[in-house]
């Protein structure tokens, strides 16, 4: 049996890991899953709720008389802190996605604190290697194949345009500065670009880290958030009667937009994990273009996307320290490399096809056997 700490949702990055990870396991072995805010609303799926709910405890405390468990424990934070409530564990097995590659004297000694760290992507590792954290492997997270496929990809919508899609939290790390100036270059230069963007921002906190780029002008926008990114795009000389921009989604919804636009672009200066809307994008059989750096490595190739590599040191500055080195993306690149894809259709279309083909083997299935596997090798049994 296993304690699974997680969080769980239907619109951000680790609210779907944790639900997708605790399903999985359900099929395999008995579990608890030990979350927040846990309710048909968070998961928007309500066969999921009812197949989870028997296992849920939304606060935790300690039977006597049961067996300590092992454990499989998100990481909330840089400092390597634990996610949830205090649970004693007979084996910690963290999980963590982070992109502050400089660690503090903090998170090193808090990394202690567990058994096992898996982590998002290989780069994640390297850098908790680098640190003398050696106890560490990668478990890259999955997709859901049921709903991101190549089947039907076609456009039903917008035939007539070459449609662009930009995903991901609105944040300077993310790299939509660079996604704007270079759409900016581009739609002026060619009047069938149809822009598609969903860049909702749950934590307002990290949004404002936008306003440091170079490369854009940011004023202070009050209303709705697609009112903000519309001002903002405007601001920055881009016609919104040429975009679409996306509010908030369940994740399920998603498939049908990337299907009805032709690349995604992915600019980012780094990724803790293998970026999941990357990662979902690839498998409806839509090529992209994307930043060869972190955790975009474990996933993108030459063969399945169109990569950049033309890019620069930029440093990440937390209270006059130095908290992460990440790369940036030359946006003449990702122009040009628009343009290559814009006249190139059937390389486009091939590179979609190969990247369906190779996500297809980046299951959920696949992320929970390799944490089986690790507790396996760790001499941890999972049977009741």
């Amino acid at each position: 049996m296993l304690n699974i700490i997680m969080p769980n949702g239907a619109s951000y990055g680790w609210g779907i890991c944790g639900k997708m990870i605790t399903a999985e396991f359900k099929k395999r072995i008995p579990i608890n899953f030990i979350t927040s805010n846990f309710s048909q609303q968070s998961l928007q799926d309500e066969l999921l709720y009812f197949n989870l709910k028997e296992c849920v405890h939304t606060s935790w405390e300690k039977d006597e008389h049961a067996n300590v468990l092992p454990v499989l424990q998100a990481i909330a934070d840089h400092e390597m802190n634990p996610w949830g409530p205090p649970v004693e564990a007979s084996f910690r097995l963290g999980y963590t996605f982070f992109e502050n590659n400089r660690l503090s004297e903090m998170a090193i000694k808090n990394a202690q604190n567990f058994d096992l760290i898996a982590t998002g992507s290989t780069w994640c590792r390297n850098v908790l290697h680098s640190y003398g954290i050696t106890n560490t492997e990668a478990v890259l997270q999955g997709i859901d194949t049921q709903i991101f496929n190549a089947t039907n990809h076609k456009k039903e919508y917008f035939t007539d345009k070459f449609v662009i899609f930009s995903g991901g939290k609105f944040e300077f790390r993310k790299g939509q500065d660079i996604v704007i100036a270079a759409i900016k270059k581009f739609m002026d230069k060619y009047d069938d670009v149809l822009f598609i963007n969903s860049w909702y921002n749950l934590w307002p906190q990290t949004m404002q880290s936008i306003a440091r780029s170079p490369f854009i002008k940011i004023s202070n926008h009050r209303g709705t958030f697609v009112e903000i990114i519309e001002a903002i795009l405007n601001e920055n000389g881009i016609d919104t009667n040429r975009v679409i921009t996306l509010p908030l989604l369940p994740n399920a919804q998603m498939a049908k937009i990337y299907k009805n636009t032709d690349i995604g672009l992915f600019p980012n200066r780094c990724e803790g994990g293998t970026n999941l809307v990357l990662m979902e994008y690839m498998a409806c059989g839509k090529a992209t273009l994307v930043s060869y750096f972190s955790g975009h490595c474990d996933v993108a190739s030459e063969s399945n996307a169109f990569l950049l590599k033309n890019l620069h040191d930029v440093q990440v500055t937390s209270n006059g320290t130095t908290s992460a080195l990440w790369q940036e993306a030359d946006i003449d690149e990702v122009f040009s490399q628009l343009e290559y894809a814009y006249f190139n259709r059937n390389t486009m279309l091939k590179i979609g096809t190969q990247a369906s083909l190779d996500m297809q083997k980046i299951t959920w299935e696949k992320t929970v056997e390799n944490f089986l596997d690790l507790f396996n090798k760790n001499g941890i049994s999972l049977q009741p």
